[in-house]
């Protein structure tokens, strides 16, 4: 029996949120026409990144990067980072903690529990030592990797769970934002996982044939999950429907990769990356869900040809884009309703061309730093830690910038993978990320005002010269006092002048009339 081949419905759950855009919904997309116009809105305009040193990297590694070319094959959590392993059989993965830095041992612990190359990865957002790997053995093992970290090799025998069900190489997983529930994509095949019931096998949908699923994508609270495939630029499906409800326009794509741009506002908005090959080469454009039959936004790359990977940070609305091969990391912001696409800056990174790029969770951002994105990147020898930094000046570093920091998901599962199953959705749980302690920068006392430097040189000059007007008029009026004839002093040597000494002059050797009376 051939795969079923779903088509548009109307659908019960999750697709009531997809309507037809109202004059409400209009009017914001023409405002955003109005935002693309201006870069005055953009808050991470001159955001800039820097490469760690070598001692802060993990270098002397053997990672396997000819695996595939449709994924990053990096994978990243709190506290560790995951990668396929190079061998001479099966997949194995090697994991390794963010704090262990420096050379790579010559035969460190791996996971074995594959018998051909593992083709993607992906951490649990709610557990962090939870890795998830797919296979071209059509397998999935799940992995609780141990706190006090790898001590040994493990085999498939210590996998917390090996799901089948696929018939094809596995080459997308993806966990829920919100509950724990894993979803998976072999060829036309999806399957959605019940991490809590050891990975048992809840909902199953096949697309087209011609619908090859390059990788997943969920929304915010995870009812609905966007899919790239090779037939379409992108599609978004109801699983608990089991329905394709949305298919963007466009011809089919190579190599195209779509992140839901979660924390969009009222928008439900998707990025898609894409080699559309001819004279367009590497594209990346923005979808309204609700109007999906052109891009609202396309903006040419390049014209290489090697896989592009977006990472979005939903927090600030940045993209970093880069592609296999690359040694340059683009910096994108979407602007506050993620409706345009604004190139702020490159990153060079010296060293071998890249094979994998990861986020780290927004938590292991210093905020202190004002470091806004933290990054993995991944050559086949070495891993590279990324920070990007938001320029302010030094006397708003002490307050926490709550302006660019806004809450992130918290490692705390909002549902049970039975409720959201059963129908049920709920938005992700979220936490600030100011530290204890830390004034926001929103409740920062006044300052007094601040006087350029050219306006203290220019009040400067008018005192200086209000003092000397000051001392001239004083100088003026000593002047004409020493000139001036005064009647009650006059000037015996040049002789009395009628009408001007006119003061009587007393002669003290006549004293004629002089009587003690007069005293």
């Amino acid at each position: 029996q051939g795969p079923t081949v779903p088509t548009p419905s109307p659908l019960p759950l999750a697709m009531a949120a997809l309507e037809e855009p109202s004059r409400a919904s209009t009017a914001s997309v023409a405002s955003s026409v109005d935002e693309r116009r201006s870069s005055t809105t953009l808050k991470f305009k001159h955001l800039y990144g820097s490469p760690a040193k070598k001692d802060l990297t993990y270098y002397g590694l053997r990672v396997n990067a000819t695996a595939t070319v449709d994924t990053s094959l990096l994978a990243t959590s709190m506290e560790w980072w995951a990668a396929p392993w190079t061998s001479s059989g099966g997949g194995p993965v090697y994991v390794r903690r963010h704090n262990d830095f420096g050379k790579t041992p010559q035969h460190p612990h791996v996971l074995s529990g594959h018998k051909a190359p593992v083709l993607s990865l992906a951490f649990s957002p709610f557990h962090q030592g939870l890795l998830a790997t797919g296979s071209d053995d059509q397998h999935i093992c799940l992995w609780s990797l141990p706190s006090e970290g790898m001590e040994r090799s493990l085999g498939a025998e210590d996998a917390t769970a090996d799901l089948t069900g696929h018939r094809q190489p596995v080459k997308a997983v993806e966990f829920h934002p919100t509950c724990p529930v894993l979803a998976s994509a072999a060829a036309a095949h999806l399957m959605f996982s019940d991490v809590e019931a050891a990975g048992a096998a809840a909902l199953e949908m096949h697309l087209d044939e011609v619908d090859q699923v390059n990788n997943l994508s969920f929304n915010m609270n995870g009812s609905l999950v966007a899919v790239a495939t090779k037939a379409c630029v992108a599609r978004v499906v109801d699983p608990r429907a089991s329905s394709v409800a949305v298919s963007t326009g466009g011809t089919s794509a190579r190599s195209s990769r779509v992140v839901w741009l979660t924390n969009s506002g009222p928008a439900d908005m998707l990025l898609t990356v894409a080699n559309v090959g001819g004279s367009k080469g590497r594209q990346m454009c923005l979808w309204d869900v609700r109007a999906p039959d052109t891009p609202v936004v396309a903006k040419h790359i390049d014209h290489s040809t090697g896989q592009l990977y977006p990472l979005y940070d939903e927090g600030t609305g940045v993209v970093l884009l880069s592609g296999r091969g690359d040694n340059t990391v683009r910096i994108f912001d979407l602007g506050p309703s993620r409706s345009m696409i604004t190139h702020c800056t490159d990153l060079q990174v010296p060293g071998e061309p890249m094979s994998g790029f990861a986020l780290v969770p927004k938590q292991a951002c210093d905020v202190k730093r004002v470091e806004t994105i933290k990054a993995l990147r991944m050559s086949p020898v070495d891993v590279t830690p990324l920070t990007f930094v938001v320029p302010r000046a030094e006397n708003l570093k002490p307050y926490f910038q709550d302006d660019i920091f806004p809450p992130c998901r918290a490692p705390v599962a909002a549902l049970a993978a039975a409720e959201w199953l059963a129908g049920s959705d709920a938005d992700p749980i979220m936490e600030s990320l100011q530290p204890e302690g830390m004034l926001p920068l929103s409740e920062k006392p006044p300052e007094e005002k601040r006087v350029s430097r050219g306006q203290q040189m220019k009040e400067a000059m008018v005192s200086r010269q209000a003092e000397e007007d000051q001392r001239d008029s004083v100088m003026a009026k000593m002047a004409q006092m020493a000139v001036q004839r005064s009647k009650f002093h006059p000037n015996e040597s040049m002789g009395r002048r009628p009408g001007v000494d006119a003061a009587p002059v007393l002669d003290s050797d006549d004293e004629e009339g002089w009587s003690d009376d007069d005293e």
